[in-house]
């Protein structure tokens, strides 16, 4: 549990960074979309519904992998 702790608080490489920010943008533009077909009474299409509620599952996934990695340091070891 302490090793998550750690790498949950380590400085992340650049790449990591771009795809953390990447997937949080799209994760929550799937939940625009989403919240505003509930709140409008939009009726878009069941299909790009359930797009959405899986790009929701997949970047939060993506995120939170990203944001376990950890700067490499040859001192560690």
């Amino acid at each position: 549990m302490k090793e998550l702790v750690k790498r949950w608080k380590a400085e992340l490489p650049q790449f990591w960074k771009n795809v953390r920010s990447i997937a949080i943008t799209l994760g929550t533009s799937a939940l625009a979309v989403i919240t505003a077909d509930a709140t409008f009474t939009l009726t878009l299409p069941l299909a790009i519904i359930e797009v959405c509620k899986y790009i929701i599952a997949i970047t939060a996934a993506i995120a939170g992998t990203a944001q376990f990695t950890k700067q490499d340091n040859n001192d560690e070891k």
